[in-house]
């Protein structure tokens, strides 16, 4: 009761924007790191081949707290599932409205939107292919291991091995991800 009358109900679109956010900065804070340049040759690439890498790392990132977002649903009733809804369907506005306040032209936002529906299409088949060799939904987190191999291969653009540690860098983010939308999510419920 205290926690509600101080913080309030949960607030989807406060939150979705905070989720947002926070998938962005660890994309970011995984292309700045020194170990993950490295393994990726970094110096060695051109501006737009490193530029595009960082969008491939914030759609991964993106994709994961969608799909994880779009389970949670399947697990919660009533006012929590709507908030869940909420979010999930906000997450791609909230997306193109923060790249709009960086100045953003509508031309490339368009891009975005194209670029998030073509992965989340691409993973979620990925998904439905591979689900018998995945973690049970219910005990597990699969959208790991589905957006990190998808969004690994982007970004080698198909020329990755299974034991590189750009991969399992790559991965290790997104449990980062993974664990702060869950954090996110469970003060929500404190909140209700």
């Amino acid at each position: 009761m205290f926690r509600k009358l101080v913080y309030g109900p949960p607030n989807s679109a406060k939150d979705t924007v905070a989720i947002t956010m926070k998938a962005i900065k660890s994309a970011f804070d995984l292309f700045r790191n020194i170990d993950f340049r490295s393994e990726i040759n970094f110096d060695s690439l051109s501006q737009t081949e490193q530029d595009r890498i960082f969008n491939e790392l914030v759609v991964t990132a993106l994709c994961l707290v969608y799909f994880q977002t779009e389970t949670l649903i399947n697990f919660h009733e009533d006012f929590f599932r709507e908030y869940l809804k909420e979010v999930k369907n906000g997450i791609l506005t909230a997306y193109k409205e923060i790249l709009k306040s960086f100045g953003i032209e509508e031309k490339f936002l368009i891009d975005w939107d194209k670029l998030l529906q073509l992965r989340l299409d691409e993973y979620r088949r990925d998904f439905n292919e591979h689900r018998h060799e995945l973690p049970d939904v219910e005990e597990h987190n699969p959208w790991i291991l589905v957006t990190a191999v998808g969004g690994f291969d982007h970004i080698t653009r198909g020329r990755g091995q299974s034991d590189d540690p750009a991969y399992r860098r790559i991965v290790r983010g997104l449990i980062i991800v993974s664990d702060d939308t869950n954090k996110m999510f469970i003060e929500a419920v404190k909140r209700i």
